[in-house]
């Protein structure tokens, strides 16, 4: 074995093996990880979205990682991959270790700056309960947008159902659909309770408290679509945002994202502590899609203004990049469609590998038991709730979103050995 850091500007080539392991290009939905074909990548320019994994590249027992956010580039012909390393970045480069005593070596020599490790709180590792796939579920029999489908009775007769299957009750997630404005996908920038949905949303969170859940809310927070109130209203939130094309935002999917800056902490802070006064500890972050330098900063404005407030309350988003999940308390791995003609398994198995790998610090959110749709048949519900059991020494907590009542007994005893198994891994009080 060998390794050294080669420090820009300057490159360091390999020959392939059969396939390059590239975690940080994650497009939604495709194992796309794993790269055969020629490809030509900056890290900077090459967005997050999903799953996305830190900026290193391996092929069979040779290894390189970029050490700092500062970017590179890596092409590969189909036969040699080569790292291209600018000015005030490093290159660790590695031969003949194994994969994961490679990953092992590169977290352990990143240079970044990290928050001080907080203690790890007991509802951090309780298993969770996400409303999406059955306000999806809801929709589709109802013709609906599952954004149209959540109101306060539906979490109560969520919560209720969970308990009647005899599952162990944890944290439960609200998801999108709570807030004002809700169409297409996004608030007013504001992130106000629909009152008209939720005329007592302290109410429901104590509700959920009495009957032994972790209240927990998702947030899509940082991007606005266009005609937000907000874009006029604290303009300094998005510069240069709106000084962009509009061909450059239709690249962001027509949102404008909030900018890093100072200002964007204490907004943050204003945005949360309602919620965390409510009842709230745990935050589902959302919509990280984007350059990923600019990512890792958003997610670390939310994160100084949420722990500011108070530090036990989880902080949970969708990126195992080991620059990005420095600033949360657990990953996810997000959103795989057991549908007929998706590579459900493969991808499953990826987002995992990606986890595993690249924020082994970290709790892992294994999202959802079951998939993120719900027109899942029971053998496909079933089978893959056990591709978990394949990465046993994960460390994770269960997540469950649709209900395995519409299936048989079968279904729900599965359901509930796959949660008694996660929570009987190992502890991550060194978190």
């Amino acid at each position: 074995m060998s390794y050294e850091v080669v420090a820009g500007p300057a490159e360091h080539g390999f020959k392939i093996e059969h396939s390059v392991f590239a975690p940080f290009y994650n497009l939604w939905g495709h194992t796309s990880c794993f790269l055969r074909e020629p490809f030509d990548l900056d890290i900077l320019d090459t967005w997050a979205t999903s799953t996305s994994g830190s900026p290193a590249v391996a092929t069979g027992r040779s290894f390189a990682g970029f050490l700092t956010p500062a970017g590179g580039r890596v092409v590969s012909d189909g036969k040699r991959v080569t790292c291209f390393v600018p000015k005030n970045q490093k290159l660790l480069v590695i031969d003949g270790l194994d994969e994961c005593d490679a990953w092992r070596l590169y977290n352990a020599r990143v240079e970044a700056p990290a928050p001080p490790a907080p203690p790890e709180q007991p509802h951090w590792r309780q298993p969770e309960y996400v409303t999406w796939v059955e306000q999806k579920a809801v929709a589709a029999a109802k013709g609906r947008s599952p954004l149209n489908c959540l109101d306060d009775a539906f979490v109560r007769r969520y919560a209720q159902r969970i308990l009647d299957l005899g599952l162990p009750p944890g944290k439960l997630t609200i998801d999108a659909g709570w807030q004002q404005h809700r169409t297409p996908l996004q608030t007013d920038g504001y992130w106000r309770v629909d009152t008209d949905l939720f005329p007592d949303f302290p109410g429901l969170c104590h509700w959920l408290e009495d009957h032994g859940f972790v209240p927990a809310l998702w947030f899509g927070l940082p991007r606005v679509q266009p005609g937000g109130a907000i874009l006029d209203d604290r303009p300094e939130l998005f510069e240069p945002s709106l000084k962009r094309s509009a061909e450059e935002n239709a690249d962001m999917t027509g949102a404008f994202y909030h900018e890093p800056c100072p200002a964007l902490v204490d907004f943050y802070r204003d945005v949360f502590r309602p919620y965390i006064d409510m009842g709230f500890r745990k935050f589902k972050l959302d919509y990280y899609y984007g350059p990923r330098q600019r990512m890792t900063e958003l997610i670390r404005c939310a994160y100084e203004a949420i722990t500011s407030l108070d530090p036990t309350v989880e902080v949970e988003s969708h990126h195992p990049d080991v620059f990005f999940s420095r600033w949360v308390h657990a990953v996810r791995a997000n959103d795989v469609q057991v549908l007929p003609g998706w590579d459900w398994q493969g991808l499953t198995l990826a987002h995992l590998r990606v986890c595993e790998l690249c924020a082994p610090d970290r709790l892992v959110n294994l999202d959802h038991a079951g998939g993120n749709e719900p027109g899942v048949n029971e053998q496909d519900f079933i089978r893959h709730i056990r591709l978990f059991g394949i990465f046993p020494e994960l460390r994770a907590y269960p997540v469950v979103s649709l209900l395995p009542d519409r299936f048989s007994t079968r279904a729900v005893e599965v359901l509930q050995a796959h949660i008694e198994s996660v929570l009987q891994r190992p502890g991550t009080a060194d978190a």
